[in-house]
C-alpha cells in the first residue's frame, strides 16, 4: 500500500494525470481530489497544481459572466484597438478619459488584441488567468515561507478561490484586481529582494493607479517586523491623516480648478462626496469586514509577541483597515479601497486558531466546506454567469466560452 509521506516521482507523476484528467471531465472533482492528494501526502508540489486547476477553473468561469457595467467598458476598449491604433489605446483609456491612464493596462490589452484574434472570450480568459495566477502564488510563497503546514495553506487557497464577492470582482474591476495581485506577488520580496519588490511594485502601479497608496504603507521601514505599540500608533495616525487629506484635497481641486477627463475622474473620488452612499452597495458589509480585519490583525500583532506570522501582512491590514474605516466621508474611494481588502483575508482567516492544531485543522475543514457551498449558492445573485448545475457538472471544454 501507497504511503503518502513517502511519495516518489513517479507517484507524483500518476497523481498529476489522474486530477488532470478528472478535471477535465469534471472541473470541481479534479480540485478536490488535488487537494486531497496535496494535503495526504503533504506535498508542496501538489499545491501548485492544486493552483493551475483554481486558476483554468475560473478563469473559465469569468468567460461565462454577462457583461454588466464596469466590465462593458473594458471590453468595448478591447474590441475599439483596431479602431483606435497603438497610440490612441494607450490614450483612450478604459472609460474614453483623456490622459494616458495606467499604460501596463493599456498596453496589455493591445498585446492581448492581437494575440486572440480580437477574442473577447479568450481576453477575459487570459487576464482572470494572470490575476489568480500571481495572488495564489503569493499566497502559496507566504505559505512555505513562513513553514505552514499544506493543509493550511489549501486551506487559505480554497477560501479565497470560493470567495465569491472577491471572484465577482475579478472580471469586473479589473484593472485594480490585477494590479492588486501583482502588488502582493511584490510583497513576497519585500524582505528578501527589495530590487524585485521595487520592479514589481512598478508593473503593477502601472495597471492601476490606487495602488499607489498600498505600495506607499508597504516601503514604511518597520513594515515588515513586529510592531511596537509606539509604530501601531503611528500606523493609525498615518492611515487616518491620509484619508482626511485625501478628501480635503479633492474637495479643493475639484471647487479651484477646471478639471477633464482622467484627472476629473480621479480626483471626484477623493472628494468628500455628499450623497455618494448611495451609490456604493453593501455598506453594512464593508464596515463589518473591515472591522472584523482589524480585529484578527490586531490581536496577532498583540498577543502572539514574537512568532508574529506574515508580519508583513498582517501589518498592512492593519493600516489598510483603518484607512477604510476613516474614509466615510469619501465613500467613493473608501468602497474601492475596501475591495483591496479581500486579499488579506486567506492571511488572517486562521490566525486566531493557529495555536491549537487540532482546533485548526476542524477550523480549516469547517470554515472551507462554508466557502465553498455559499460560493455556489449566491454566484448568480449580483452578476450572472452560467447556471450553477452547469459551473458544477459541465466539463472543463464545454464550461469554457470560447
Amino acid at each position: 500500500m501507497l504511503l503518502y509521506s513517502q511519495v516518489d516521482s513517479r507517484d507524483r507523476l500518476g497523481f498529476f494525470v489522474l486530477c488532470g484528467a478528472l478535471f477535465f471531465l469534471l472541473p470541481i472533482l479534479g480540485i478536490i481530489a488535488a487537494m486531497f492528494f496535496a494535503i495526504k501526502t503533504d506535498n508542496k508540489q501538489l499545491i501548485l497544481f492544486l493552483i493551475v486547476l483554481l486558476v483554468l477553473y475560473l478563469s473559465a468561469l469569468n468567460t461565462t459572466k454577462v457583461p454588466k457595467s464596469d466590465m462593458v467598458n473594458y471590453l468595448e476598449m478591447f474590441n475599439s484597438v483596431p479602431n483606435n491604433g497603438f497610440t490612441n489605446t494607450l490614450y483612450y483609456g478604459t472609460r474614453g478619459r483623456g490622459g494616458a491612464k495606467d499604460l501596463g493596462y493599456t498596453l496589455l490589452v493591445y498585446v492581448l488584441y492581437h494575440i486572440t484574434f480580437g477574442n473577447q472570450y479568450m481576453f477575459i480568459f487570459i487576464v482572470s488567468a494572470i490575476t489568480f495566477s500571481f495572488y495564489f502564488f503569493s499566497v502559496y510563497k507566504f505559505g512555505v515561507d513562513n513553514n505552514l503546514p499544506v493543509y493550511l495553506i489549501v486551506s487559505e487557497l480554497l477560501v479565497i478561490a470560493f470567495f465569491t464577492q472577491y471572484f465577482s470582482l475579478t472580471f469586473h474591476l479589473i484593472r485594480q484586481e490585477l494590479a492588486t495581485s501583482l502588488f502582493f506577488y511584490a510583497l513576497t520580496f519585500r524582505v528578501s529582494s527589495i530590487k524585485k519588490f521595487i520592479v514589481w511594485s512598478v508593473v503593477a502601479s502601472t495597471m492601476h493607479s490606487g495602488i499607489i497608496v498600498m505600495i506607499f504603507f508597504s516601503f514604511l521601514p518597520f513594515m515588515g517586523q513586529e510592531l511596537s505599540i509606539k509604530r501601531i500608533i503611528v500606523l493609525i495616525c498615518l492611515a487616518l491623516g491620509f484619508a482626511t487629506l485625501a478628501s480635503k484635497m479633492g474637495t479643493f481641486m475639484l471647487d479651484n480648478y477646471e478639471l477633464e477627463g482622467t484627472a476629473e475622474y480621479n480626483v471626484t473620488r477623493m472628494a468628500e462626496m455628499v450623497g455618494a452612499q448611495d451609490r456604493v452597495q453593501s455598506t453594512g458589509l464593508l464596515y463589518v469586514f473591515s472591522v472584523a480585519l482589524l480585529i484578527f490583525s490586531s490581536i496577532e500583532m498583540i498577543r502572539n509577541r514574537g512568532s508574529v506570522v506574515y508580519p508583513l501582512i498582517v501589518n498592512l491590514c492593519f493600516i489598510w483597515s483603518v484607512l477604510v474605516l476613516g474614509m466615510a466621508i469619501s465613500p467613493l474611494l473608501q468602497y474601492r479601497f475596501y475591495f483591496m481588502e479581500f486579499n488579506f483575508l486567506p492571511f488572517v482567516t486562521f490566525l486566531l486558531f493557529r495555536r491549537n492544531p487540532q482546533i485548526l485543522k476542524a477550523v480549516c475543514f469547517c470554515v472551507v466546506i462554508f466557502f465553498i457551498v455559499r460560493f455556489y449558492a449566491i454566484l448568480n445573485h449580483v452578476f450572472y454567469y452560467v447556471p450553477i448545475e452547469e459551473a458544477l457538472c459541465n466539463p472543463f471544454f464545454m464550461l469554457i466560452n470560447v
